[in-house]
């Protein structure tokens, strides 16, 4: 057990983004949750430009490969008016580190690829959520439209408009990526959280079993992505100063290993360059590091730790990129590291195992709501199968499970 004292450091830690938004509407709700709320906003507000027109629920119109109709949760667009199918994506204006600018970023949108689908939808609407509102745009099915590398295919294309690299100020990068997008796109409303649309819509959105489970808990305001660098590099550390003190530890480089050490690690520069921002060598050793948050999945009704695009070997496609996995577990009361035997809870993730990598999944008991007895129950069954490393808990307290 490791105090949280003695990672104090990384736990402070926070990104611009999320400085950014600390106490705004919908800040502490989920991507999930969020994206709902903001839906309904758009919907609603669809309606009240069209109150003749007829608007009903989306219905999938294609079928899962057991030949049964999809749900339309599954649908392409989102409601259908006069017959029109509409779309609504939601993006979070956050600060880009990589690219030094704030940006919208909008993720998965189903355009059309040759042999692979049509576009699945008639109309898209965009709604941009800021720290003073929502913006309402529609779409003209071009400007801004971007590939997402092999995935395009199974998860579908970006949007994204972007301020001036290095403008920080968030007020004046949201104006140029405002008069980016009027310039091609028609603007429909500007929202304050005041808006009785976008109240209405927020609370018929409350916060989720996962949110309230997290409220106060360290890190619990980080993006996915931002909060699993995070853990990445906090586990590295573990390992380095607790796990391994007497172990050599090298970075794996974007070009690709060292020196090999072992014969491990002979032949797979280029497979563990590739996923290098999670990887590193401990004495000749590539660990690799995976990190998941626990999650209630409403449609299930559990709670599941999943841990996704895990490079593990995959025959005509590649071979293992490392030696040792760790998945660190993001949960409630504490942080918890494991090394994976490489077999318990792997799964495919449909057509992108081919290009992310394989799934990781463990479930808590069906139908129970407690977290912390759904994190007792994960614990005893990741333990049936590996090896607990170190357990960071939140609070000064013992833990519960």
């Amino acid at each position: 057990m490791v105090p949280a004292t003695a990672v104090a450091d990384e736990l402070k830690y926070r990104t611009v983004t999320a400085t950014t938004f600390e106490g705004k509407p919908l800040a502490r709700h989920d991507v999930t949750t969020r994206s709902r709320a903001l839906t309904q906003f758009a919907r609603r507000c669809d309606a009240d430009s069209h109150p003749q027109s007829i608007i009903v629920d989306a219905v999938a119109e294609s079928l899962c490969v057991n030949g049964h109709r999809r749900a339309k949760v599954q649908a392409e667009y989102d409601w259908q008016r006069d017959g029109t199918r509409v779309a609504c994506k939601s993006a979070q204006l956050r600060w880009h580190a990589h690219n030094h600018r704030w940006e919208l970023a909008f993720r998965n949108v189903p355009f059309a690829i040759e042999n692979v689908r049509e576009t699945g939808f008639d109309e898209l609407l965009l709604v941009a959520y800021t720290p003073t509102g929502v913006l309402l745009f529609r779409h003209d099915m071009k400007t801004g439209v971007s590939t997402n590398g092999r995935r395009t295919a199974a998860t579908g294309h970006y949007i994204i408009f972007a301020g001036v690299r290095h403008e920080t100020d968030w007020r004046a990068a949201l104006d140029a990526i405002q008069e980016k997008m009027g310039k091609s796109c028609e603007h429909l409303r500007t929202a304050g959280f005041d808006d009785p649309r976008l109240a209405e819509a927020m609370a018929d959105a409350p916060l989720s079993l996962t949110s309230q489970a997290y409220e106060g808990a360290p890190l619990s305001d980080l993006s996915a992505k931002a909060r699993g660098d995070l853990l990445q590099t906090l586990v590295r550390r573990l390992d380095e100063d607790w796990l391994h003190p007497e172990a050599n530890f090298s970075d794996i480089g974007r070009g690709g290993l060292p020196s090999p050490t072992s014969s491990a690690v002979q032949g797979r520069g280029a497979v563990a360059a590739k996923s290098s921002d999670n990887m590193w060598l401990r004495d000749g050793v590539v660990v690799s590091c995976k990190s998941a948050s626990l999650r209630w999945d409403k449609k299930s009704e559990l709670w599941r730790l999943l841990f996704r695009d895990v490079k593990l070997p995959l025959r005509g496609v590649r071979e293992a990129a490392f030696d040792e996995l760790l998945l660190a577990a993001y949960t409630p009361e504490g942080l918890h590291v494991f090394r994976h035997d490489m077999q318990t809870g792997v799964g495919t993730a449909g057509k992108t195992t081919a290009t992310g990598g394989h799934s990781i999944q463990f479930f808590a008991p069906y139908r129970e709501p407690d977290w912390r007895v759904a994190v007792g129950a994960l614990l005893d069954r990741v333990l049936e199968s590996c090896d607990q490393h170190v357990f960071v808990p939140w609070s000064e307290e013992e833990p519960l499970t």
